[in-house]
């Protein structure tokens, strides 16, 4: 192991992150390693940005996706190999808002029509007839 790796792994430690997220930031930063066949400490701001672009633009990762590979290199280049750059400060990544799941008009009648309880269904027929966009 080398003393780099050594060393991160020991700032992880200190920084209290669970083993699983400790694989996972060292992980992260061997691609980055392998993707400029470069020691980590050793690349430029512009290479970190560009492989953060080629995650996103060329991989095509979803922003759930980019959020370890952004977290751990942050933490190294903050914590392990200090550096001031800008691309640390600007990072960004947009919370990812699912949509909710829509039921079909037979999947709603075969729920609807499952309930035993007339009550039970009146309610939730007058729920679902409240929300906006069922008219």
């Amino acid at each position: 192991m080398s003393a780099l790796r050594q060393k991160m792994i020991q700032d992880l430690q200190l920084a209290g992150l669970s083993a699983g997220t400790q694989e996972a930031y060292v992980r992260s930063i061997r691609h980055l390693a392998e993707h400029f066949r470069a020691s980590p400490d050793q690349l430029s701001e512009k290479q970190v940005r560009e492989y953060f672009l080629f995650l996103k633009n060329k991989k095509k990762h979803s922003p759930n996706t980019l959020r370890v590979p952004y977290a751990a290199i942050r933490f190294f280049y903050t914590q392990t190999v200090p550096r001031q750059w800008a691309t640390l400060a600007k990072l960004k990544i947009p919370k990812h808002k699912p949509l909710p799941d829509v039921l079909s008009v037979p999947e709603l009648r075969r729920l609807m029509g499952a309930l035993r309880k007339p009550y039970t269904r009146a309610f939730l027929w007058t729920v679902y007839s409240c929300r906006p966009g069922t008219r």
